[in-house]
């Protein structure tokens, strides 16, 4: 798809507090931005790296928490991309990754958390098609194993499948003495924390044990 010049990423549902309270509660760590807004911004910074610029806007509940989060990024290292966030629980979002390049796109089908489907177009030949209306389309699924119910209720359900890299990634870390995993560094979750804690101080996002 040539050097990547945007990115669009979303993860949002509709929730009610009768189906999950906890989000609407500060003194819980509710919001949108730290239940799913981590899951879009974890593919940006994974394929863009660290913002330097944020410029946020969201929708607030009357208890102090975010029910809709929109984000700009900008300024990362090596790239003039520009990338958008989106995260709520106000409705369904569109729930999926777009990478655009000069040449192509990579769209990561939905739910962001655990596609098993990725949608490739790319350019064909040297002719102009600005909007690859003539571009080929690859299409990929990798299906995920279905979610266990019976099996540590409450941590396996539709859309969880995909957290099962993580704990192997975790148990081989430490099969090997390490601290930290080499593809996400301490580091690096260290740098997008003060990313989200920008974007907090630009939406008035605050919780009980943020002046302790």
């Amino acid at each position: 798809i040539g050097k990547v010049v945007a990115m669009h990423a979303s993860l949002g549902f509709k929730s009610e507090p009768s189906f999950n309270d906890r989000l609407f509660k500060p003194e819980l760590a509710g919001g949108a931005l730290f239940d799913v807004g981590i899951y879009p911004a974890l593919w940006i910074s994974g394929i863009l790296g660290i913002p330097t610029k944020v410029t946020a806007h969201a929708k607030m509940l009357d208890t102090g928490v975010d029910q809709q989060t929109f984000v700009t990024f900008d300024g990362f290292p090596n790239s003039e991309a520009m990338a958008q966030l989106q995260c709520g629980f106000t409705g369904c979002l569109a729930n999926e990754v777009i990478i655009v390049g000069e040449t192509g796109m990579i769209k990561v089908g939905r739910p962001t958390q655990c596609p098993d489907t990725y949608t490739l177009v790319q350019r064909q030949g040297s002719e102009p098609d600005p909007m690859l209306l003539r571009g080929k389309t690859t299409t990929v699924t990798e299906p995920l194993d279905p979610p266990h119910f019976g099996i540590a209720p409450g941590y396996n359900f539709v859309g969880g499948q995909g957290f099962r890299f993580e704990v192997e990634a975790v148990q081989q870390a430490l099969k090997r003495g390490l601290t930290e995993h080499p593809e996400l560094p301490l580091s690096e979750t260290l740098a997008m924390a003060n990313v989200f804690d920008e974007i907090r101080s630009q939406i008035g996002l605050k919780y009980h044990w943020d002046s302790s």
